[in-house]
Order: C-alpha cells, then sequence, then structure tokens
C-alpha cells in the first residue's frame, strides 16, 4: 500500500469522519489489485485511491468541466498516475449550486460513460450525480465479489436503487444526519465488514445489515407522445450474447436496458429515430420481441402480456401520429387492427422475401430499398416508396483507430435465402484468403476453405469494426434483390472506409461511381481477379476506398435518408387530415366552352387568367384526387406519360426547372414515380398558386416568374419542362426561347395539344370558371421552334389521339444538339 498519506492529508473526502473511517475499513479487506470506479470526482479520489493495493487502478466519471480541471491539478500535485478522470458533460442544460440530483435526461451520457470502458469493477463509489441510475448501472458492472458504496444514502430517492439479492449494510450518523450503504453480491463481505464496523467505528453510528431486501423499481412511465414509433426486431442469437455477456442486465429499467442495447449499434439500432429527430421530429423505438425488455416495460407501467401484446399497449398510451414497423413480417392483420385506432398513419419497411403471414393492404405506406418491389406493391394498389439503405457516421466515433489487419474480409449471414451466395464464397475462398464473419457456416461444405478463416459471428460494433481493419471487403446480395444493389454493407463497408467489391447490378451506379468509389464484379472469377489486383496495388485501392467513404458520409446518411422520409410522412398525414378539406371537382367545369378565335383577339384580360386566387382551390381540388389515385396504383396518364419521358435520363440529385408548376404537384409526382430525389425547382406566374406551392412542398424552390422572362442563369438546369403553359401563351416563341437558354441538356414540353394538317389554333375558354386563351400549335411549327433554338426532337410520347378532328395531346423530349451554344 502506498504512504502518501502527509501529502493527502490537505485533501480528506467531503464526508464526515466515521463515514472516511467506514469507507477505509472496507478497502483493508480488498486484498488483491482492483478495479475501482466513481462517478463524481473531488478529494475522494485522489485520497481513497492511495489506500488500495498496490496494481490498482481507479476510473472518475465528473460532469463539471472547471471541477474537473481542479481535481487534475490535485491528481498532478499529489504525483498519482493510475487515476483516469473522465469529463462527460451534461446532455441538457444543469443548475449547479442546487439539491437537485439531475434525471437520467440529463446525465445519460455520465451515468452510462463506465459501460464503454469493457470492464468489471471491484469497487465502485456512487458519489455524483444520478445516483439512483448510476447504482442501477454500477449493479451491472460490479463484480460478484466486489463492493459499491452510496455517499449521501440518507435520501429516500436512492432507496429504490438498491437492487434485488442484494447483501447490504447501511451506517447512520443521525448527529449529522448521514448515510453510507455498502452493497456487494458476497454475504461472506457483507459478514466481515458488519464485524468490522461493530468493532471498530464508534457507537453513535447506527450499523443495520440486511441479507435481502424486496425490490421497489422506480416508475418511469413515457411522458412523451412522440410523432414516429418504430418498431423493430432483433436476432435472437443477438439478443442472446448481449444478455449473456451482460448478467443483470435484465433486472434493469425498461429504458437503461434498451439505451444499453441501442448502443452495440445492432442492425439499423436508433438510427432510423435519430435520423427523424434530426429532421424536427419526435421519434422513438421499441425493440418489441426483446423479451427482458418489454417485460420489464411492463412491470413499470402495471401491466402484462406477451411481448406482443405489450407492444400493442406501448402504442395505446403513446398514441403516436406513426407507426413504422421495420420488421414488416410483424405486421399481421390482427395486430394491424389492434394498433389502428391509436395512430393516424401505419408505415413499413421491406427488404426481404415478403413473408406470408404480412397483411401488406393493411399498411399505408410501404418502404422498401427494392426498387422491383415498389413497383409490385404499386401495381397491386399500394402506396410503395423506394428509399435505400443507409450509415450512421457515429458509428466512427465508437470505433478507435486502427490499422487494417484483415487484407479480405466477408461479413454477413448464409442461409436458405443466401443459397448464390454460399456457392460464390464456396468458389472464391479456392482462390483467395478470405477471413469469414457471420452465421450459416454449418451450411458450407467440410472442404470449402472458407471454415479454416471463420471468426464466428459479428453483431453491431463488433462487425462495424471487423469492417473498419479491413483493407478489401466483399459484399453479395441476397437472391430476392434480384439485379438490385440493396443492402447494408454497401453503406456499412463504405462508411468504415474499407475497399467495397461488390457484385454488380443495374442501379449500383446510381449509389456509388463504379471505379471510382467501389469495384463491381459479375462472376466470381472476376471478383477473385479484382482481389488481387487491388492486393498488388494498395495505393489504387486506398484512392477508391476513400472515395467511397466520402460518399457515403455526403450522400448515404441515415440523417439524409430520413429528411426525405420526415417529408413524406407529413405529406401523407396532411393529406389525411385534409381529405374532406376540397370539394369534389366538377370534370365539366375544369376546361369547357372552346370557341374558336383569331389571334389579335387575344387580349390581356384572357393571358392573365390563372393569376386569379379563384383557380388554386379549384385545381388543388382535381390535384388531390388524382395523387389520391396514384398513390392507390392508378397513375393518371398525365403523371405516368411525363415520368416515363424523364426516366433514361434523370438521375439522383439532378437539376430539374418545371415553367408553369401551379401549386408544385410535379414535384411530388415525380419524385414518387421515378423513385429518386431530384434537385427541384418550379416557377409559374402565378402568386396564389407559388403561395400554395410553398405550403405543400416547404423543402422544395418556388418562385413568381413569367416563363418568357425568367430570372436563371444559362444552361442552369439539366432538364427543363414546360408544364401544360405553352398552350396559354400566345408569346409561347419568347417561352420557347427562355426554356431553350436555361436548359442544360433536355427541354420537355409537356401536355402539349398539336394539330398536324392545319396551321396553330386559337380558342378562348373557361378554365375552372375563369376565361382564358387555349392554343393548339401546328406540331411542324413547334418543333421547329425548338429546333431554331438548338434542340432536336428525341421522343414523343402521345397519349390522346383523334385523327377525325386533327387534335393529338403529346408530350414532346428535346435534346440540346451539341455545341449549339
Amino acid at each position: 500500500m502506498r504512504n502518501q498519506n502527509d501529502k493527502l492529508h490537505g485533501f480528506l473526502p467531503f464526508m464526515d469522519k466515521p463515514e472516511i473511517s467506514a469507507i477505509l475499513l472496507s478497502l483493508k479487506l480488498l486484498q488483491k489489485p482492483v478495479q475501482a470506479l466513481e462517478w463524481g470526482s473531488g478529494n475522494s479520489t485522489v485520497y481513497l485511491n492511495s489506500y488500495l493495493p498496490e496494481g490498482s487502478s481507479w476510473h472518475s466519471v465528473e460532469h463539471n468541466f472547471e471541477w474537473s480541471l481542479k481535481v487534475k491539478e490535485i491528481i498532478q500535485e499529489v504525483g498519482i498516475n493510475n487515476i483516469f478522470l473522465n469529463q462527460v458533460d451534461p446532455n441538457s442544460e444543469y443548475k449547479e449550486g442546487t439539491d437537485d440530483d439531475g434525471n437520467y435526461d440529463t446525465f445519460k451520457d455520465y451515468i452510462l460513460y463506465p459501460t464503454t470502458l469493457n470492464k468489471k469493477f471491484d469497487l465502485i463509489l456512487v458519489d455524483g450525480r444520478s445516483g439512483l441510475e448510476c447504482m442501477q448501472i454500477g449493479w451491472m458492472l460490479l463484480t460478484n465479489t466486489g463492493l459499491m458504496i452510496l455517499h449521501d444514502a440518507e435520501r429516500d430517492a436512492y432507496s429504490p436503487g438498491i437492487p434485488q439479492n442484494c447483501f447490504y449494510i447501511c451506517l447512520t450518523n443521525h448527529e449529522a444526519g448521514k448515510s453510507l450503504l455498502f452493497m456487494s453480491k458476497s454475504d461472506d463481505l457483507i459478514n466481515k465488514m458488519t464485524c468490522t464496523f461493530k468493532r471498530e467505528l464508534p457507537h453513535n453510528v447506527e450499523i443495520k445489515s440486511y441479507p435481502d431486501i424486496e425490490v421497489f423499481m422506480p416508475d418511469k412511465k413515457q411522458t412523451i407522445n412522440p410523432s414516429c414509433l418504430f418498431l423493430n426486431t432483433y436476432y435472437p442469437a443477438f439478443l442472446e450474447q448481449h444478455y449473456r455477456d451482460n448478467p443483470g442486465l435484465s433486472s434493469l429499467p425498461y429504458r437503461i436496458q434498451k439505451d444499453l442495447l441501442q448502443a452495440e449499434f445492432f442492425g439499423d439500432s436508433d438510427f432510423y429515430s435519430e435520423g427523424l429527430k434530426k429532421a424536427g421530429w419526435n421519434a422513438e423505438d421499441l425493440i418489441i420481441n426483446c423479451s427482458p425488455l418489454q417485460q420489464a416495460w411492463a412491470k413499470e407501467n402495471g401491466c402484462s402480456g406477451s411481448d406482443l401484446d405489450i407492444a400493442v399497449e406501448q402504442i395505446r398510451r403513446m398514441k403516436p401520429q406513426v407507426v413504422y414497423l421495420q420488421d414488416i413480417s410483424v405486421g399481421t392483420r390482427d395486430f394491424l387492427s389492434a394498433i389502428r385506432p391509436y395512430t393516424n398513419l401505419i408505415a413499413g419497411q421491406i427488404a426481404s422475401p415478403v413473408p406470408a403471414q404480412a397483411d401488406l393492404h393493411g399498411f399505408d405506406i410501404i418502404f422498401s430499398s427494392f426498387p422491383h418491389f415498389t413497383e409490385r406493391f404499386r401495381r397491386i394498389g399500394l402506396t410503395a416508396y423506394y428509399q435505400p439503405l443507409a450509415f450512421d457516421p457515429r458509428v466512427l466515433e465508437k470505433l478507435p483507430r486502427s490499422a487494417r489487419e484483415y487484407q479480405v474480409t466477408f461479413a454477413g449471414g448464409i442461409s436458405m435465402a443466401h443459397s448464390e451466395r454460399k456457392d460464390f464464397l464456396e468458389m472464391i475462398s479456392g482462390q483467395v484468403p478470405i477471413d469469414f464473419w457471420g452465421y450459416g457456416v454449418d451450411l458450407m461444405p467440410d472442404h470449402c476453405s472458407l471454415k479454416n478463416r471463420y471468426h464466428g459471428e459479428a453483431w453491431g460494433l463488433q462487425m462495424f469494426s471487423v469492417l473498419h481493419r479491413s483493407f478489401i471487403t466483399i459484399n453479395n446480395h441476397i437472391n430476392v434483390a434480384e439485379n438490385n444493389a440493396n443492402n447494408m454493407r454497401l453503406f456499412e463497408a463504405t462508411g468504415c472506409g474499407a475497399l467495397l467489391i461488390t457484385d454488380y447490378r443495374d442501379n449500383l451506379n446510381e449509389l456509388f461511381e463504379i471505379g471510382k468509389e467501389i469495384v463491381a464484379y459479375r462472376s466470381p472469377d472476376e471478383c477473385a481477379a479484382l482481389i488481387k489486383y487491388y492486393m498488388a496495388h494498395p495505393d489504387e485501392a486506398e484512392k477508391i476506398a476513400h472515395a467511397g467513404q466520402a460518399r457515403t458520409l455526403r450522400d448515404h446518411t441515415y440523417t439524409k435518408r430520413m429528411e426525405q422520409t420526415a417529408e413524406i410522412l407529413e405529406r401523407h398525414l396532411r393529406y389525411r387530415q385534409e381529405k374532406d378539406l376540397y370539394p369534389v371537382p366538377d370534370m365539366s367545369r375544369i376546361s369547357y366552352g372552346h370557341e374558336h378565335i383569331e389571334k389579335n383577339d387575344v387580349t390581356d384580360e384572357l393571358t392573365s387568367a390563372w393569376k386569379s386566387e379563384e383557380i388554386p382551390i379549384k385545381q388543388r381540388a382535381l390535384v388531390q384526387q388524382e395523387l389520391e389515385n396514384m398513390y392507390r396504383g392508378h397513375t393518371p396518364t398525365v403523371y405516368k406519360v411525363l415520368s416515363d419521358c424523364l426516366r433514361p435520363y434523370v438521375y439522383p440529385g439532378c437539376s430539374i426547372l418545371e415553367v408553369g408548376c401551379a401549386s408544385g404537384y410535379y414535384y411530388e409526382v415525380l419524385e414518387y414515380l421515378l423513385n429518386m430525389k431530384t434537385d427541384y425547382t418550379g416557377v409559374d406566374y402565378s402568386e396564389p398558386l407559388i403561395s400554395m406551392a410553398k405550403d405543400y412542398y416547404p423543402h422544395a424552390k418556388f418562385f413568381v416568374s413569367d416563363g418568357a422572362g425568367l430570372s436563371f442563369a444559362d444552361k442552369q438546369f439539366f432538364i427543363v419542362i414546360s408544364s401544360c403553359i405553352l398552350l396559354h401563351t400566345p408569346n409561347y416563341q419568347d417561352h420557347i426561347k427562355e426554356t431553350a437558354r436555361v436548359a442544360q441538356r433536355f427541354a420537355v414540353a409537356h401536355r402539349t395539344p398539336v394539330c398536324r394538317r392545319r396551321p396553330t389554333q386559337y380558342f378562348k375558354k373557361c378554365a375552372y370558371g375563369v376565361e382564358t386563351v387555349e392554343l393548339v400549335f401546328n406540331e411542324e411549327e413547334l418543333v421547329r421552334e425548338f429546333s431554331a433554338r438548338g434542340f432536336q426532337l428525341a421522343d414523343t410520347l402521345e397519349y390522346y389521339t383523334n385523327q377525325n378532328e386533327d387534335r393529338y395531346e403529346t408530350t414532346y423530349l428535346f435534346r440540346r444538339v451539341p455545341d449549339s451554344g
């Protein structure tokens, strides 16, 4: 034992003498070097540490930055080198100098910090903020023969934290009004301490020892009513391992159990909910197949039943606006019917074979990272969105800096759903050495060389650590992905900075630039050859890996994904709320009363008619009906025509300008039908329509502008759509000139009425009860106007034909002629 008492005499702990004496007496019973933990640093940090056996270490957690600096000065002054002081800021504002002990929300990181040290402790001193929660975590981290000490134990708030089957001693100095609590899992240690205390401590100190107590756990009911509740399931093998590695975890409160589970970053962890919170939502997670967790919630909230029954009760009490099932197999008809009364919208997510028990039509929205799934779902009348998976950069904060010690790795599963993957791995492992982590190795044949380099299953942070230490990692998609790239490994591997070599898929280049950000193979032999090449050319491999990581951290984070999800959910919630807001559109009053006129008969009143304040709500009533039909799988022809026209040329993030955007609905339509987010801008000369567009689509850009005088730079937009506007503009030549000027690559004349045997015709008509002008263009003349501006006709989509009346409804795609200016 170190003899530093002379130096430390001026640093006595802020305790009364009997308390200090009792702690020092208990330390004498710890014969071997110990790992000590303390919440709340101070004089006790250096003083008590000096009485530990030689070779011991002391970890202290302090929330106050200024105070931690003072304690560090003391440590330096005394010259102690076995103390590790960790300052952890509160998670929210906390006022010092009060009797407020703080709560879990305020001191979450401070409370949970010791769990990140991956240690068990022989001595734990709870002498800081949030003592109740620190006791609960400390008990889980305490060795079977260790000792946990609670200072200020006279506080009634701490009594619920005394663990079940705990042996403890309570010392009370009634004169000072102070109590000290000693807790252990060992009755032998408590018996020895009781005898020592009765023999050594003053008679005015009351000593009470207890062999066992009944536990009263605090009531931690949810007090918030989140807007979105994510329902998730974890692999049973991971849950079993997690609770096996953390004995005592199942006895902790619900919230702490859940935080420790999600801290492992298994699967998509809290990535979705945290991303949605950044988008301005309240979001929470349920892990509904984790029985200890669900039963803990039930106990704290006075209910019982199966894990799924408890989930229904959680939803009933929380009443979220959205329930989002990340495991769609849970969505049976019975379950969805049970939760339907307590939420406004039910969403589901799937990237696996559709479970037979899932009631797909019971969902309001389905998200999938399979583009082919979204199309199939829409064909059967479901509202389905394509949404790729992603990566959470918080993972990198949890991973220590390390060398890329593994040359080639594969981390993933092998099952009946991965039959092609099994054959692939068997073939490639015979050509190049691969280190393998995952499940299903028993499905591989005995002679497979992959078995010789199998390292077991890897979950959560362990799996991310493998990727982080990999120079090259291989990816191979599940059979049901068909010819689409979609899985999490695309983003996990690149996010962790490994060179990703993945199987080629049709949409892969929409996610990453092949050859610059990732590498793709088309056969096992090509994969093996690429691995050998990049192992021999590490500089090239590293350059691609860096570019891939940069792309993921820029474009493929859950923050990015959830921005879009939030927008989608907000939109559908609004439509449900406004279902009866708009009148049923009178189709006979939308476009009627056509009367042939001459060009000279066109007045300013006719050309400015669409600025009328009467039009927006009437037109939006029709739009809402069309959108509802689209989401039911009955896409209006004009929506489909435009999306089909653009599909071969658009790409994620490409710039699109719509001239004559009205209330902006094509922003929503194109995103849905094209399965991608573009950089959309809308202009219209009607202030009332643009005002409505901004209200409905606050994330898009809208401007009041005349299409004949656009305030944009030359070639600013990849695609410019003249959207059902030319027919209302007698000065259409000026409009076409401006469209061509600001278009970089393509110009689209959408919903354009034409004739082929007659010259351009002028009409007066009524639109939504407002008199306006309408043109029917001579097709050859229209095409010639675009050609004169450097654009050649690339495609014509005709969706209405009446040869007898020489009337056609068409959408034209024009491509800029190279070197046309």
